[in-house]
Formats: C-alpha cells, structure tokens, sequence
C-alpha cells in the first residue's frame, strides 16, 4: 500500500470517529447527575479526539514543514546580500538626486538674487537720468538648471511617530498578552480592565 493509500485510510478512519463524537455530543442532554457524568466522557473522548487529529496532522505536516523551512532559509541566504546591497545603493541614490536638487534650487535663487540686483542698478541709473546699456525688463524665472534624473521614483504617504503619547485612542491597540501575563503573575488591578475568576472544564 503507498504512503498516499495509507494516509488516506488514516484520515478516513479519523474521520468516521469523529462523526461519531459529534453525533454522541449532539444528541446528548443534559438534565440529570448521570447525564453530567456521561456528557464528562464524551468531552473527554471530544479531547483526546482532538488529540488524535492534531497529532496525525502533524506527522504528515512535519516533513513538510522541515523541507519549507529549509528551502526558505536557503533562499533568504540568497536574497539577504543583493536586497542590502539593492538597500544601500537606493539610498546613496536618493541621498544624491536630495543633494543635486537643493543645488539646483540654491543656484536658481542665486541667479534670480543676481538678477534683481542688476535691475535695481539699471533702475537706479535711469532715475538719474543715466544711459543704461541695456532696456530694464522685468524679472524672469530663471533658467532652470539641467538635472539628468533617470531614477524611477513614485511618491507614497509615509508615517514616522514623534510623541506616542498625544496619539489618539483609536490608533492604539491593547497589548492583551501582556495584560494576560501580567494577571496571571498576580496583578489585579489594572485601570480599564476587568479582573475575575471563572470556571472552564478541564478533561
């Protein structure tokens, strides 16, 4: 018989019992001390029912799993070297077109600085009735410096927290497994949270 036959059998084999266990938990009241007892069994069977699935899907998950994860770990010691190298590369970038743009933006106000200052000579020698050598224009934007800007870039929003504290409640989630933790190392007081004790079957 192949392993894929006898994995088949198995699963039919779990499944028929735990049809059985549904059918015996769905049926069954519970109205008296006996039915009590007899609803305790069954929950136990329920259990090692359970038990019994978990256990089976783990013996055909495991070996999977192993090969996963080491064809992950294969590929990731693949990838890691070239994305830092495609990371830092990135940056270098985009740290250059940062820089190259705010020369270009400094020497565009520079030019347009020069510019007005020649006027305002020119301006100043026509009102004493000089000859200027040449007509007094208004100011035009400069020529805007050439940038040779080959990178593909698209803008996205982005986010970075500078006080956490003055962020709004509806931005901020409960750390729940600390809460748990914290209760069940003996604190009982937390503002905001309820502390109690409550009954849960164990079988």
């Amino acid at each position: 018989m192949t392993e894929q036959l006898l994995a088949k059998k198995e699963v039919q084999e779990i499944t028929q019992e735990r049809d059985n266990l549904i059918v015996r938990a769905n049926n069954h009241i519970v109205d008296n001390q006996d039915n009590a007892e007899e609803a305790n069994t069954i929950l136990v069977a329920i259990n090692n029912g359970l038990k019994n699935i978990e256990a089976k899907r783990k013996s055909f998950t495991s070996p999977l799993n192993q090969s996963l994860k080491e064809i992950n770990a294969t590929f990731k010691n693949l990838v890691a070297p070239i994305e830092l190298a495609k990371s830092a590369l990135s940056k270098r970038l985009m740290d250059w077109r940062t820089a190259e743009q705010k020369r270009i933006r400094e020497e565009q106000e520079k030019a347009q600085r020069e510019e007005e200052r020649r006027r305002k000579i020119q301006g100043a020698h026509a009102a004493k009735g000089h000859k200027v050598s040449e007509e007094i224009t208004p100011v035009e934007k400069p020529v805007p410096f050439a940038m040779k800007d080959t990178t593909k870039t698209r803008t996205i929003w982005a986010h970075e927290i500078i006080d956490e504290n003055i962020i709004p409640r509806r931005y901020l989630s409960v750390n729940t497994s600390a809460i748990t933790k914290a209760v069940r190392e003996g604190v009982r007081d937390i503002p905001g949270v309820k502390i109690f004790q409550k009954e849960i079957p164990i079988f």
